[in-house]
């Protein structure tokens, strides 16, 4: 539970930054299939310097070419351990949003 004012005008002006930059329901599916047809085979991957050597949970980042919204490049995402699975696409603008809410703690699980 959120009890400091700053942490809800914190929170409030990231959920009022994001709702900004959502997408109609139809622009979502467009900018879907853009990422499902997406060539990621020549992306070097990157893994966080803290992930350490030892198989636990870390994602990996590759910048790429390609647009998303009008930008010259997006941010994939991926499971370490699935580097065939899922892979998120953030716009620059997304991924400065989704990095400050890791920093803040906003996804945290407990």
């Amino acid at each position: 539970m959120v009890e400091r004012a700053s942490d809800v005008a914190r929170i409030a002006l990231l959920y009022d930054i994001l709702k900004a930059e959502a997408l109609s329901p139809r622009a979502s599916v467009d900018v879907a299939r853009k990422a499902i047809q997406m060539d990621l085979t020549g992306a070097t991957w990157r893994k966080s310097s803290f992930s350490g050597g030892n198989g636990g949970t870390c994602v990996e980042i590759a910048i790429v070419p390609g647009s998303k919204e009008g930008s010259e490049y997006v941010i994939a995402m991926r499971d370490s351990r699935r580097p065939d699975g899922p892979v998120l696409i953030f716009t620059p603008a997304e991924w400065e949003a989704f990095t400050l809410g890791v920093q803040d703690g906003e996804f945290d699980l407990a």
